[in-house]
Parts: C-alpha cells; structure tokens; sequence
C-alpha cells in the first residue's frame, strides 16, 4: 500500500512538472523569415519594418499580415497565421491545467508558414 502511494505521488510530482510544456519548449516567440523576389523590399509586420531578406521575432498569440512594398513595383501582401502546437495536444495527456498555462503564456501555438516569400511585380508604366 505505502509502494502505491509512492508510486502515485511520483507519478503525479512528474505530471505537475511537466505542466506548460510547450511553452518551455517553443517558447512565447517564433523567427519568421521574410523574404522577396527581387529582394530589397520593405516587410512590414506588427508595425516593425525590415529590408527583405529578414527575420522577425513574433509573439505565438496572433495571426499577423505582412506587407510587402518597392519602388517600381505593386505592394504584395502575406499571412502568418497560428496553428495548434503538437506539444500543446502532449497537455491533453497530462491534463487540462498544463493546457491552460501554456494557453495563457503563448506556447500552445506555432506560426505557419515560417517562411513568407512573394515575387513582386513591376509596376505598369
């Protein structure tokens, strides 16, 4: 009877520590990459602009939209959008309060795609 209950305590000390894993795992921001054809455009997401090919560091807790813009050439737009985490799905195994950390903290996300890419095209004279 005490080896059970051991057992369970130990069992249930691991699951408590796992709890927001997937924060601690991916953490509360993601590096999206941006980049354009021809390169040299200026990105601009979350009020941040970048000169193309770039990174940006981005809060897992939204979608974003990307702007693209050159001289000579048409703006193109781009979506970041939020996908479930598979480690936020490993808390549903755990248990409910893991989710709801992680949910609260931004782990619970990834953003998709990592990689926003769009070929501008000239404009017409």
């Amino acid at each position: 009877m005490v080896l059970t209950v051991c057992r369970l305590a130990l069992i249930a000390g691991f699951l408590t520590s796992c709890s927001g894993c997937a924060t601690l795992i991916n953490g509360r921001y993601q590096t999206i990459h941006l980049q354009s054809d021809p390169p040299g455009a200026q990105a601009t997401v979350d009020g941040v602009t970048v000169v193309t090919p770039a990174e940006v560091r981005l809060k897992r807790s939204r979608d974003y939209r990307v702007s693209f813009a050159k001289e000579g050439y048409e703006d193109a737009q781009g979506r970041i959008d939020q996908d479930l985490s598979g480690y936020a799905l490993l808390n549903g195994v755990i248990g409910i309060l893991p989710f709801f950390i992680d949910l609260a903290l931004g782990g619970t996300h990834d953003l998709r795609p990592e990689l926003v890419s769009v070929t501008l095209v000239e404009k017409q004279r």
